[in-house]
Order: structure tokens, then C-alpha cells, then sequence
């Protein structure tokens, strides 16, 4: 029995939240939202990765630009592509920053993007 029931005599209907009392009745409440919002969180997650591997399975083969947190700007065709985004491309040349910023190197072979420094892809 809680000292707060001993002294009252009736039995405690909330619980310390950070030495507050909170009526279970809000608790329960605060539950059933928080799950809630997990589904629909859940849902709407599920509804972009979706839209997302969609779109990168459509890019394959295709002329992309890749660009990595490094500033370093890869313009080539799409070879593949994985979950952790590490991308092959090939025909692939080399700018820093912009297109603008002048051919800095033009690949005959494959090149090979680590997942990790990829900022984004986008299609040409």
C-alpha cells in the first residue's frame, strides 16, 4: 500500500510522473496517441520508402548525377545501386561542385561511390 493510500484510505488512481501526480485516466490517453501516431508514422514511412526504391530502380541505366557531401559532382550512367546507396556508374566524369566548375577527370572504367558520402542522386 502507498503512503498516500494509508493516509487517505483510497485507493490511488495515478501514478508520480517527475514527482507530479498524473490521473491514470491521462496516462492511458497519452498511451493510446502515442501508438497511434506510431501507426500512422509507421504507415507513412513505409509509403516513402516505397516511392523512393521506385524511383532508383527507374534511374537504372539511366543518366544520373551523384553527388557527395566532399562537394565532388559524378555525372555518369547508372549501373546499380544498394540499400546503403553505394552506387556504380559508369561513362562517369568528375567536377567539383558544378558543371560550370570545368571537367576535373573523365573515367573509361567503372567508378565505385561509398554509400556514406553520397549527399544525393538525381536523374540528368
Amino acid at each position: 500500500m502507498r503512503e498516500r493510500e494509508k493516509k487517505t484510505g483510497r485507493k490511488c488512481t495515478s501514478r508520480i510522473v517527475s514527482r507530479k501526480y498524473i490521473p491514470l485516466a491521462v496516462l492511458s490517453l497519452v498511451t493510446r496517441v502515442s501508438l497511434q501516431l506510431s501507426k500512422l508514422l509507421h504507415h507513412i514511412m513505409s509509403e516513402t520508402s516505397t516511392v523512393s526504391t521506385q524511383f532508383l530502380s527507374d534511374i537504372i541505366g539511366k543518366p544520373v548525377n551523384v553527388k557527395l557531401h566532399s562537394g565532388m559532382l559524378y555525372t555518369g550512367l547508372l549501373q546499380s545501386i544498394d540499400g546503403f546507396m553505394n552506387v556504380a556508374l559508369a561513362q562517369v566524369t568528375e567536377h567539383y561542385e558544378s558543371k560550370e566548375n570545368g571537367l576535373l577527370t573523365k573515367y573509361n572504367s567503372d567508378v565505385f561511390l561509398r554509400g556514406t558520402q553520397v549527399m544525393y542522386i538525381s536523374e540528368v
